[in-house]
């Protein structure tokens, strides 16, 4: 059985910020009545492992002005959670049990200077990007994810493959165009303060 990416992801993250963990308990720890891996699901289980957890966004899943107060955006995540079906009711629920959790939320676009300055401070970045759009692929559907690993002429990515992640180059253009069709979802993690 393959490895999902975003266990791939979460794993690798995990041994960079040296936790102990297995797989297995990695996906059960993600099992819940979703049948998706949430990006905010990963975010909730790096804090479980003693991580701090940031994620950004432009989604449509959220309306900007909720971002006024953290008690605001929790109030009407947790309305959405309570009042939407389906899949929009799955992902303010992961978003929900994040913000429950201590994890933070901000609306904004993601930008080649917001990368290279979150690396620069030593946090690991999990993308959520489009399937077809990053495989240059229009039959794949679906979000796919990716660890930021660094930025030169070109953002060089791991890419979950197989079972393992393979580090490959790809253009600026492809890859904001894949994370902004898909909400421009990040996952920022790194120590808490007191471990820096």
């Amino acid at each position: 059985m393959s490895i999902p990416c975003g266990i791939l992801c979460l794993a690798y993250v995990l041994k960079w910020f040296g936790k102990d963990f297995d797989v297995i308990t990695l996906s059960s720890r993600l099992n819940s009545s979703s049948e998706i891996m949430w990006i905010a699901d990963l975010g909730r289980i790096v804090m479980e492992y003693g991580l701090c957890a940031h994620l950004t966004c432009t989604s449509v899943l959220l309306d900007p002005s909720w971002f006024h107060s953290k008690s605001l955006l929790r109030d009407m995540v947790a309305h959405c959670a309570q009042t939407e079906k389906g899949m929009r009711k799955q992902a303010h629920t992961a978003l929900l049990n994040f913000l429950e959790k201590g994890g933070t939320l901000e609306y904004r676009p993601v930008t080649r200077l917001y990368l290279e300055t979150s690396l620069k401070h030593k946090k690991m970045i999990i993308a959520c990007v489009s399937s077809a759009i990053f495989h240059e692929d229009p039959h794949r559907s679906g979000g796919h994810y990716l660890i930021v690993s660094g930025i030169t002429d070109r953002i060089w990515v791991l890419n979950p493959e197989i079972d393992t992640l393979i580090e490959k180059p790809i253009t600026e253009e492809t890859f904001f165009s894949a994370l902004k069709s898909w909400g421009n979802w990040i996952l920022l993690t790194s120590l808490p303060p007191s471990s820096l």
